[in-house]
């Protein structure tokens, strides 16, 4: 299920069984993450349009210290909110490569976890992510915004200690907007800090504009209405985060397309990729209609772009439980790695594989610099849904591709990898279980683990970071888990 706005297997041997820091029970075989709410109800100050569903997380991401690769930071949504973001977001901080985990007071991007004043007052925050610069420096960023007006914001927060403790958020776009007259949303962001340049650090999301709320009538109708598009806008800091240049649009796919699930990484020769779904509602020169997988590059750190190259054509066919509920899934919206060799791995979930009965994770690769791509070929293996997918690539270039599977009401978290000269991957289960069922997750447009979920390179291991349905726990309940495989 395409957000645009709102706004039964056994583990494996060799898991880890421990008890993190902070951490509520365990799923069986990986380590538990996150535990325990921080935030109260009535946390936002002022009533909600809908009850969040305390207790649970969903849309896990973490990354790892280049200078430390028993390090992570660890990041997710706190008690989501059923039309759109949620109390605040968590953060979990492992020096022990991924073993045991203790969660930190996070950024302020939210009134739930501390924000006061015009910088950081928002009633709910979402779309977590984080990364680490070549010094060991961390940055954390929020899409952050109020349920009761249109105000809204991108905020980054640093951390020069690890992420044990955060800055104040820095606000790099704030926007207000009158209900009766147009309106502007700020929507699925992400950071990259440069590994090859200390201190230049990269955020771009997708700006969603149209005509009046009140106009609108459904969200699908705003979609089609002639006022709407979703520009790629972008921002960069070269001082570690201390300020950002203003923030600006690097992208427009015309009127009444957009793009979403914008993620920017570097080659090794400093060339800028962003990749992204572009939506093209309406029938191009180039016969783009529908979901596209594209990337983007700069050869000049960001200061000017290039045209989007499609690299593929999204082909998500959804997932559904079975009662008939849809689950709200990260469709078309690609993960990105890039490998010591230049190597640009592109995944996302598709249903051409099995001509539309199914989704599965596809896997597109560019050799030589995002010019041109191979067709897409299948990850997983077995005839049941996967979907979330995440990739990543180790030094030696041993690829990772994890991705969530749903056996009837069970949801597993599986890991595929294959050697630097290997064509087909091998699978292990590494999270969930019998109590792992789809029907105990928060309801949000359909079930929701989250639009994305955590992988990282810890050397030449992976980290699994994803979120699992928990039906041994209250209803409605999720956890964050990792794994180390």
């Amino acid at each position: 299920m395409r957000r645009r706005y709102v706004m039964v297997s056994a583990v494996v041997s060799g898991l880890v069984l421990v008890t993190a820091a902070g951490a509520g029970a365990l799923l069986s075989g990986p380590s538990a993450v996150s535990g325990t709410s921080p935030y109260a109800t009535g946390c936002e100050g002022v009533a909600q349009s809908a009850s969040a569903f305390g207790g649970t997380e969903v849309e896990p991401f973490v990354a790892t210290d280049p200078t430390n690769p028993k390090h992570a930071i660890g990041v997710w949504q706190q008690d989501r909110f059923p039309n759109g973001g949620s109390r605040g977001l968590g953060t979990a901080v492992t020096t022990d490569g991924g073993l045991t985990w203790t969660t930190v007071v996070a950024p302020a991007f939210s009134r739930c976890a501390g924000g006061v004043g015009a910088g950081t007052d928002y009633e709910r925050a979402t779309d977590p992510w984080v990364t680490f610069g070549a010094d060991g420096k961390a940055y954390q960023i929020s899409d952050s915004f109020n349920d009761t007006n249109l105000t809204n914001a991108i905020l980054v927060s640093r951390s020069l200690d690890g992420g044990f403790t955060w800055s104040a958020p820095t606000t790099v776009l704030r926007e207000t907007g009158n209900r009766e007259v147009s309106f502007a949303f700020n929507d699925k962001e992400s950071i990259t800090a440069d590994p090859y340049v200390p201190c230049n650090v990269y955020a771009t999301w997708d700006r969603l504009t149209g005509p009046s709320l009140k106009s609108r009538g459904s969200s699908s109708a705003f979609e089609h209405a002639q006022g709407y598009r979703g520009p790629t806008w972008f921002a960069r800091s070269t001082d570690c985060g201390a300020t950002w240049e203003p923030a600006r649009q690097v992208y427009d796919p015309g009127q009444v397309n957009q793009t979403i699930g914008n993620q920017i990484a570097v080659l090794p020769n400093g060339t800028l990729v962003n990749t992204f779904d572009l939506i093209s509602n309406f029938k191009n020169a180039k016969g783009q209609r529908g979901e596209n997988i594209a990337v983007q590059l700069s050869l000049d750190k960001g200061l000017t772009w290039g045209p989007a190259v499609v690299a593929a054509k999204g082909m998500s066919v959804g997932v559904t439980a079975l009662d008939g509920t849809a689950l709200r899934t990260g469709d078309n919206i690609p993960d990105i790695a890039i490998g010591a060799d230049g190597g640009i791995y592109l995944v996302w979930q598709d249903g051409r594989f099995s001509g539309g009965a199914h989704e599965d994770i596809a896997l597109s690769e560019s050799h030589d610099g995002g010019a041109t791509w191979s067709s897409p070929s299948r990850v997983n293996v077995g005839d049941v849904a996967a979907f979330n997918p995440a990739v990543e690539i180790t030094k030696l270039g041993r690829l990772g591709v994890s991705y969530h599977e749903l056996r009837g009401d069970a949801v597993t978290r599986v890991l595929a990898t294959r050697g630097p000269s290997a064509s087909v991957f091998s699978t292990e289960v590494v999270a969930g279980g019998a109590s792992s069922l789809i029907t105990s997750a928060p309801v949000a447009l359909g079930y929701f683990l989250g639009d994305y979920q955590g992988l990282t390179a810890m050397g030449e291991k992976f980290l699994s970071f994803a979120v699992m349905p928990d039906a041994s726990g209250p209803t409605n309940g999720t956890n964050v888990v990792a794994t180390i495989s």
